[in-house]
This record gives structure tokens, C-alpha cells and sequence, in this order.
């Protein structure tokens, strides 16, 4: 019965009711175990099923056991049954893990043996004979495939224990299996014992593959002659080759070429004839015969066989089939084997026609060609190697002859020219770095990272390596030629230097003096190099100089030198010196650029002011402080100053110029106590007297001395002929004082000729101390109004009478109880409407955004509230049903223009909130504004968001929430710094300017900065 029919046949019963089920099932189980061989037959069987297959059967046989009866005949044919599909379905499962090359056994392999061993054991203590017996050695493979060797060793040994009770077969399969894990162990010598045993049972199994694994343990075991003698035995016997398929006989051509290619491996072992060859030709099948042929060759070159090994490379040529690949592969190993046997000429002759055959023929195949080359490429190398102290001149040509044929091997060429350096061939040597290195350069970028590397190191080697070679044979043309080569290749770095020191050197001695001249004294100046073959460069550049008679440079260049050999300066220090200060002198005019004036600076830092004459000093300290006026440098500016001033016998004129220009530096480092004492003292050539005065106060304001401020202040006030200088000076006092509208009353009418000044000090006061009676005194001007400032103030008036009838109209009611209260009613709620529709009309001619949205809200909803109390009012008593209804209709009449005239303010009042500019414009203020202020408007923004719709709500929600932060003490002191830092930037005065604006705590420094930021737009 094959297993799709028994599938069919147990589908079939399991269709039935389940105690039938159950006996037909064994029944069924009972006639394929006697009409097959036990377990063999069965996976056979198996074997022709996939592993869904094998899923199917178990399930449904694992169902089938566990509905039948316990301890029964047909119970434990059905477990064996069980056993072997699961034991079946792990060898199927093992497979595919190796396919899939996944680890621990993901597929369950392991699971389904160790659910067979369980079934297998479950039979044990029932079953006996050569089924028992079986059954063990079934579960004594199964623990050896989990790799639990003791067990399966253990199940091998207790069937051996009884071995009288067995049958041949299995006693050898037991011997067998016992070998099979002492070989894995290597306990080659009791294998070899078990593996005998096995053999000379009558029924053993496999014997072929017996005497195979005896081989190998003969030669593991040192016995290589009786080894090779059973390989070939086994290799002569048909019957041993082949293996049984029922009543047929097959050969197993695998296991044929397999035990054939390690006879080859075994004959190595031994001194090789001619003989051997001729065995391993009768042996071996002819599908790879070559292949053994090149095996045993191979093993032959590396035992050490080297006689051997041309015999079998000989024999191996003999065959005119055999590839180019093949060929070119013989003719390297023969002529690595030829040196081996130190036949030097002959082998370096072998190696270039190998090397011929590459150049000619080339070489596609990308594994065997990467095998020969690194072959040929060794060769050269390991011969180096072996004459590394004299190399010969053989050496050499091995190398050439590579190189001929891979022409860009850097390294190659650089183990070339390192063996004609050895040669003391210094002018060859010097030839071939310079190849290695053109060749190396090409790799530097190469994608393969050490290939890269290498190539960098070869190419930097070989540039030193050049110039070396050149220089130990004496070659001016060559040293020149590598000289100038490293340059180009490596034109920066200290070495480099060294290099151009050389070549000046060479300029030199061939009498090219200015070339020379301009070589040395930029070497002098080099800081790579060390400091006495700078001072060496120096002198020569001088020496040169002096037979060319430039006495130009060197004046100029021993000022250089001076100032970087204290050594040397002694000796031209004190022409130099005078004749630098002339060219500084001659060279400030108007066309010198930033560039030259800073250069001439440079020049003049190199001298020593103590050792300067009187005269010198005076030059010298003029011309710095005119180069650092124009080149705006404030900390040279103020050096300078500080430095003229400490003359003696300055002219006043000097004096005057020298002490402005110190003044103006501690300024614009903010150093204004300084700046202001030094104020006091001096006479400003460019300002006026009251310019002079108003620069004395701020300085005093800034520097915190209050009172002295004031008094020039006051002075200012009183000399200024400007309405507006005066003005923005009282605004400042205004700004500082505890009690500002006092300032403002005491000043209005000389404020309201400025009245934008007017407008933002009364705002500023307005925040700091509200009184609305000295506001509305301000906005009496009216020209007040016509500012941001003006306006803003005018609002908050506006909005202080305004929320008081705000609330008195709100809090109005009508009552019912008497007609004639009613009536009083009515004409109050008219009155305050109308009245109500003034406010509005007042803030529609101020144009005033807030104002008429605040006060058209309000009227809007008061009508509407009037209304809808109009609409509720009962009809007078008495009245007929005709009546009321008449009454209803008259009243509706009279309503309805205080809706439609709602309606009509409501539509506007829309169109306000969409004006999103106004909101803008609002948000500005509200940031601008100082601390005071911007409460005040923090208010209107609050009253504006009550009556506001979602949108509008949402952005006024927003921009209180995002009120601007007051600057961290830290952000001020990082903007000064980056002021004093950049003291003529417009970038970083303004961001301080804003800065000082929000901080709202110094407007004395907001105004000055102010200032200073227009005097630079003006200078700019």
C-alpha cells in the first residue's frame, strides 16, 4: 500500500464513528507493518511525501492514538508509525534549515526527533527482538543527530552487549554507528577497531563507505601506507562501490570521485613515482581525473615535492584540452617550484614567459586570474625577501619583467627602486621613486581605503626618497629636477621650506642673486623652519642684496629682520628705523587704502618707543594717530592719544587734537567717567560752544553725576538758539524727573512748539503718573493730535468719561408698574441713546479705530436692547382683543427703525473688526510702548477682546500673550561688548538701541545712542 492509498484509506475511516474508526485504522496499520520491512520500508515511503504531507499524516494519526486503546498490539504499531513520520520529518525539516541557513533549528527539526525518540522510547518496554532492536538504533541516530553523543554511545553499547541475540546486520550498523561518533571525536584509534568490527559482519550495510572512513583512520593513526592500500582496494571493487536499490545495483559516481580525489591526497603523503601517477590515471573516473591530477600536484608542492610535482605538472600539460587559464596556472607554479629548487636562471626564465603568456593573452576569469596574479606578483617579493641584504642583479629583472606586464604596481615600483639603492644605482634609484611615485599619486583616491593608503605613503616615500638619491650622487641637474618636483607636488609644509632653501642654495652658487635674494628672505620669514637656518637665510638673502646694491630692500628687510633676530639687530636696526618712519610719513596721503595704512602700522609696532630719539617719538606717535583716525581704530586711537600726550613741548594745537581724539575713544568704549573727566579738560577744535556744553552734560548724565548734568543742561537750555535741541534736552529732564507734569506745565508753551516732543513725554508721564487733568491740559494743543503719541493720549481721556456713561447706560431699566413710569422710562433710555450716538459721532470724527469700535458696539447693542423691551411691553389695560392686536402692530411700527438702525451699526461694526491693520497697528504700540504705557493699552486690548468676535479675539488673545520680554542683563552686557567690539557697525548699535528702548530704565542712553547711530549714517 503506498502512502497517498493509505492517506485515502484513513480518510475514509475517519468518516465513520470513532471506536470503528479506531480497530479498522489498526487493522490497517497491522497489514502495512507486516507486508513491508519495519522502519526502512516506512521511510521510504515518507520519503516520496513533502513535509505538508507529513503534517497531514501525524495530525491525523497523533488523533487516531489518542482515541484508540492503551497497551494494544495495533496501539504500538500505530506509535512506531508515528515515530518514523516525525523522525522523516526532521531529516525533510534539516534540509530546508540548511537551504535557508537558519539557526538552532527554526523549522523544528530538533522537535520532531526528540518527538520521535519519546514515541521510539514509549515502545521499548513492549517490543523486543530485532524490532526492539531497531527501534534503539533508530533513537540512538536521532540523540547523535541533537548532538547528545553519550546517549546514542550508551543505545550502540547495550545492543552490542547483546549481540548474541542479533542479527548481523544490525551488529554492524551498531559497530558502524559507534565508529561513526569516535571518528567526529577523532578517536581515530577505536574507530579504526569499531570500523573493522562492523566489517566483517556478514550483512552489513554501506560497506563501501566503511572502508572509506577506515582509510582515513589508518592515515589519521600514521599508517599512510595501508591507507592508501585500502583506498585503493576500495577503488578496485566494484561491489564496495556500489550500492544496493532493492534487486538492482548502481554505482554511486559521487562517492566514486569523491574517495578518488583523496587517493590523490594520500599519495602525496608518500615519495611519489611515476607509478603513482599512473594508479591515480587506472582510479580515477575520467570526469576528474584532471582535477585529481591538479590536486595531487598541488599537494605535492606543498608537502614539499618538488621533483614530484614537475613529474605531475608534466603529465598534467600532456593534455591537449586543457584550458589557457590551466596552462598559465602550470607555467607560475613551475617556475616557483623551479626556484625552490634553486634553479634560479631557469625559474626567473619560467616566470617571464608566464608572464608573456598574461601580456599576450590577458586573463578574464575573475577567481582565477586573481589567484595566478597574486602568484606572479609574490615571486619577485619573496625572492627580495630571501637576498634582502645583496639582492642580485635576478632580483632586479624579476621586478622589471612584473612591471612590464603591470606597469601600475606603485609598490612594485618602489621595492624596485629600493634594490638599485642597495645597488648603490643612486641615479637609477632616483628614476624609479620618481616612477613609483607617478604611479602612486594615481591611487591616492582609489575607493579601496588601503589601497588608498598605502598608495599616499609610497608617493610621499618616494618624493623624500628622489631627492635623496639625487643628493648622495651629487647630480646637480638631478637634485634640481627632484627639488622641483617635490615643490609641485607638495608646494606647502615645512619640508617643503627646506626644499626651497636648497634650491635657493643652488640659485646661489650658479650666481643668481636677486632670484636667490627674494628665496632666502622669504625662508627667513618662515616659521616652519628652525630658527638658525632662518637666521642663515637672512644673512645670505642680505649678502645677495649687497652685491646687487639694493640698498632699498635692504633697509626694508633689515627693519624685518631686525624685529625677528634680536641677534642681528644691533647691526642695521638704527637705518632701518628712520628710514621706515620717512615711508610712513610719505606714504599718508589721501589715496592710501585701508590695507597700506594698516601695513604702515604694522611697520611702526615693530619698533621700540624707549629707545626712539625725541624727534622719532613725536613722527612716531603722530603718524600712528593718524593712521588710526583713518582706519577708525579706537583702541589704537586711544594708545596713540595717550601716547602723544605723554610728550613734553606739544603744541597747543597738538595737544588739543591729541586730547579730542582720546576723549572720543573712551566714548565709544563706553567709558564715559573717563571720556568725562577728560572732557572738562579739553578745547573741541570741531565744536561749537554750546555743541561743547551739551557733549559735557551727557557725558555727565552718563556717567551718573546727576547734578553736574543738570547744570549743563540748563546752560544748553538757555544758550540754544533750537526750539527742538532744547526741547528734546527738557523732554530728557522730563523723562528722569519724579515729578514730570510739574516739568510740563512749568515748559508747555515752549513744548507745544514741538509738539511730537510734546506728545511723547506727556504719553511717557500719562504712564508713569495718570492724571487726566494734565492731559486734557496737553491735548488742549491741538496740534498734539496730529502724532501717534497725541492721539493714543486722547483715547485714554476719551475712554475715562466714556466708561462712566458706559455703565450709568447699562445699568438704565424700564419699568411697567404705572404708565407714567413707564413714560419717564422710555424718554431716559432715548436720551442716553441719543446721547450714546454722540460718543459715537466724537469717536468717528477722531478716526479713531478703537474708540468707534468700542462706542458703535456699545450703541448697537443698546438698540437692540430697546427693542426687544418695546417689543415686550403689555398693552394698556381695558382694551378690546381688535384693540391689543392694533396696539401690538403700532408699537411694532414704532420699534422697528431701532432694529434696522441696530442691524445697520451691527454691519459696521463687522467691517471695523476686519480691518486686521488697525489690529497691526495696535499690536506696534502695544510692543513699542514703555512699561507704563503699556499697561494702559494692555487695558483697551482687554475691553477691545470682550466685545470681539472668535477671529479678532483669537489675535488680541495672541498678541497679549506675546507681549515682548524685557531683555536679560546678560543680552545687554553680550550687546555692548559686541558695540565696543565693532564701534563703527550700524548692525549691532541698533540692536542695543533696542535693547536700552525695552529695558526703559537710562533714555539718556537711548538718545545718545540714537545720536551716535545718525553721526555714523552721516560719516558713512
Amino acid at each position: 500500500m503506498t502512502l497517498i492509498g493509505l492517506g485515502i484509506f484513513i480518510l475514509r475511516l475517519l468518516n465513520g464513528d470513532s471506536q470503528l474508526r479506531t480497530r479498522r485504522f489498526a487493522l490497517a496499520l497491522t497489514a502495512l507493518l507486516f507486508t513491508q520491512p519495519l522502519l526502512l520500508s516506512s521511510f521510504a515511503e515518507a520519503g516520496k511525501m513533502d513535509i505538508k504531507t507529513h503534517t497531514l499524516v501525524i495530525d491525523k494519526l497523533e488523533k487516531v492514538l489518542k482515541d484508540s486503546p492503551k497497551k494494544t498490539e495495533h496501539n504500538f504499531s500505530l506509535i512506531l508509525r508515528v515515530a518514523d513520520l516525525y523522525s522523516e520529518r526532521a531529516r525533510l525539516r534539516s534540509i530546508k534549515e540548511g537551504d535557508q541557513d537558519c539557526k538552532d533549528a527554526c523549522l523544528g527539526s530538533n522537535k520532531d526527533r526528540r518527538k520521535a525518540i519519546n514515541h521510539y522510547r514509549s515502545l521499548l518496554t513492549h517490543v523486543d527482538g530485532e524490532i526492539g532492536a531497531t527501534i534503539i538504533m533508530q533513537a540512538a541516530h536521532l540523540h547523535q543527530m541533537l548532538g547528545e553523543v553519550n546517549e546514542a554511545k550508551r543505545l550502540y553499547q547495550g545492543v552490542l552487549k547483546e549481540k548474541s541475540k542479533r542479527s548481523s546486520q544490525i551488529i554492524g550498523q551498531a559497530y558502524a554507528g559507534l565508529a561513526g561518533i569516535q571518528f567526529m571525536q577523532s578517536d581515530f584509534k577505536q574507530a579504526l577497531k569499531n570500523y573493522e568490527s562492523a566489517l566483517k559482519q556478514k550483512d552489513t550495510q554501506k560497506k563501501g563507505f566503511l572502508v572509506y572512513r577506515k582509510a582515513w583512520c589508518l592515515l589519521n593513526t600514521g599508517k599512510t601506507t595501508a591507507a592508501i592500500r585500502s583506498l585503493r582496494g576500495l577503488l578496485s571493487n566494484q561491489n564496495l562501490l556500489d550500492v544496493t536499490d532493492g534487486d538492482n545495483f548502481k554505482t554511486n559516481k559521487s562517492f566514486r570521485e569523491d574517495v578518488s580525489r583523496d587517493y590523490a591526497s594520500f599519495l602525496a603523503r608518500k615519495n611519489l613515482k611515476q607509478s603513482d601517477i599512473d594508479s591515480l590515471a587506472e582510479l580515477s573516473p575520467k570526469s576528474v581525473f584532471e582535477q585529481n591530477l591538479f590536486y595531487l600536484g598541488t599537494e605535492a608542492e606543498r608537502v614539499g615535492q618538488h621533483t614530484a610535482a614537475l613529474m605531475v605538472w608534466d603529465r598534467y600539460l600532456e593534455n591537449k584540452e586543457i584550458s589557457y587559464i590551466q596552462r598559465l596556472e602550470i607555467q607560475t607554479r613551475t617556475s616557483k617550484i623551479l626556484f625552490d629548487l634553486n634553479r634560479k636562471k631557469k625559474s626567473l626564465t619560467a616566470y617571464k614567459a608566464a608572464l608573456q603568456m598574461w601580456k599576450k593573452n590577458g586573463c578574464k576569469d575573475e577567481v582565477d586570474c586573481e589567484g595566478i596574479y597574486l602568484k606572479l606578483r609574490n615571486f619577485p617579493i619573496v625572492w627580495n625577501k630571501l637576498e634582502k641584504k645583496k639582492p642580485s642583479s635576478l632580483v632586479h629583472a624579476s621586478y622589471l619583467a612584473f612591471l612590464d606586464t603591470f606597469p601600475k604596481d606603485f609598490e612594485m615600483m618602489n621595492w624596485a627602486a629600493q634594490i638599485s639603492r642597495k645597488q648603490k644605482k643612486y641615479l637609477q634609484s632616483a628614476k624609479d621613486y620618481r616612477a613609483a611615485g607617478v604611479i602612486a599619486k594615481g591611487f591616492r583616491k582609489s575607493k579601496d581605503e588601503e589601497k588608498a593608503k598605502k598608495a599616499s605613503r609610497i608617493y610621499d616615500g618616494a618624493l623624500l626618497a628622489e631627492i635623496e638619491m639625487a643628493e648622495i650622487a651629487g647630480n646637480a641637474h638631478a637634485k634640481r629636477s627632484a627639488y622641483n618636483y617635490f615643490l609641485v607636488e607638495k608646494p606647502k609644509g615645512k619640508k617643503s621650506d627646506e626644499i626651497r632653501y636648497q634650491l635657493a642654495t643652488l640659485d646661489y652658487e650658479e650666481k643668481k642673486y636677486q632670484k636667490a635674494a627674494f628665496q632666502f628672505q622669504k625662508l627667513a620669514k618662515n616659521s616652519l623652519l628652525d630658527a638658525s637656518v632662518k637666521i642663515q637665510a637672512a644673512d645670505l638673502a642680505l649678502d645677495a642684496l649687497a652685491i646687487l646694491k639694493d640698498h632699498s630692500r635692504i633697509e626694508s628687510w633689515g627693519l624685518e629682520f631686525a624685529s625677528m633676530f634680536k641677534a642681528k639687530a644691533k647691526t642695521y636696526k638704527q637705518i632701518a628705523r628712520k628710514a621706515s618712519i620717512n615711508l610712513v610719513a610719505l606714504g599718508l596721503n589721501k589715496n592710501s587704502s585701508n590695507s597700506q595704512l594698516r601695513e604702515m602700522l604694522k611697520k611702526l609696532n615693530s619698533f621700540k618707543v624707549s629707545v626712539l630719539h625725541k624727534d622719532e617719538k613725536l613722527a612716531y606717535w603722530k603718524n600712528r594717530l593718524l593712521i588710526a583716525e583713518r582706519l577708525k581704530d579706537i583702541k589704537e586711537i586711544k594708545r596713540s592719544s595717550s601716547g602723544l600726550l605723554s610728550l613734553k613741548d606739544l603744541s597747543p594745537k597738538e595737544k588739543m587734537w591729541a586730547q579730542s581724539l582720546k576723549v572720543f575713544s573712551h566714548e565709544m568704549l563706553f567709558e564715559f567717567k573717563t571720556a568725562y573727566d577728560l572732557a572738562k579738560k579739553t578745547k573741541f577744535p570741531k565744536l561749537s560752544q554750546q555743541q561743547t556744553t551739551l557733549k559735557l552734560a551727557v557725558l555727565a548724565d552718563l556717567a551718573g553725576k546727576t547734578s553736574e548734568a543738570n547744570a549743563y543742561y540748563k546752560t544748553f537750555i538757555k544758550k540754544t538758539r533750537s526750539y527742538r535741541q532744547a526741547n528734546t534736552i527738557r523732554a530728557q529732564l522730563i523723562a528722569k524727573s519724579r515729578a514730570p507734569w510739574k516739568l510740563i506745565n512749568q515748559d508747555i508753551n515752549k513744548l507745544s512748539r514741538t509738539p511730537d516732543i510734546l506728545a511723547k513725554v506727556a504719553l511717557e508721564s500719562f504712564g508713569r503718573f495718570t492724571n487726566y487733568t494734565h492731559a486734557e491740559n496737553v491735548l488742549r494743543y491741538r496740534k498734539v493730535l496730529k502724532y501717534p503719541e497725541g492721539k493714543t493720549l486722547r483715547r485714554f481721556v476719551f475712554l475715562k468719561d466714556y466708561w462712566k456713561f458706559d455703565k450709568r447706560i447699562r445699568a438704565h431699566r424700564i419699568s411697567q408698574r404705572s404708565n407714567s413710569r413707564l413714560q419717564s422710562d422710555l424718554k431716559k433710555r432715548i436720551a442716553l441713546m441719543a446721547e450714546s450716538e454722540t460718543w459715537a459721532s466724537q469717536a468717528t470724527k477722531s478716526a479713531d479705530w478703537t474708540l468707534q469700535l468700542i462706542t458703535l458696539n456699545r450703541l448697537q447693542k443698546e438698540k437692540k436692547r430697546f427693542y426687544n423691551h418695546l417689543m415686550r411691553l403689555r398693552p394698556p389695560r381695558g382694551l378690546s382683543r381688535a384693540q391689543r392686536a392694533e396696539y401690538k402692530t403700532l408699537l411694532a411700527q414704532q420699534a422697528k427703525p431701532y432694529l434696522d438702525s441696530s442691524t445697520a451699526i451691527a454691519l459696521k461694526v463687522v467691517e471695523f473688526w476686519k480691518n486686521s491693520k488697525a489690529l497691526d497697528s495696535l499690536e506696534q504700540d502695544y510692543n513699542k510702548a514703555n512699561h507704563s504705557v503699556r499697561s494702559l493699552v494692555r487695558d483697551e486690548l482687554v475691553a477691545l477682546r470682550i466685545r470681539a468676535p472668535r477671529t479678532p479675539k483669537a489675535r488680541i488673545n495672541e498678541i497679549l500673550q506675546n507681549r515682548p520680554k524685557d531683555p536679560r542683563l546678560k543680552e545687554i552686557r553680550q550687546a555692548y561688548s559686541q558695540v565696543k567690539s565693532q564701534p563703527f557697525a550700524i548692525r549691532p548699535l541698533k540692536k542695543l538701541i533696542d535693547l536700552e528702548e525695552r529695558r526703559d530704565q537710562n533714555p539718556t542712553m537711548v538718545a545718545y545712542l540714537e545720536q551716535r547711530k545718525s553721526d555714523l549714517k552721516e560719516v558713512k
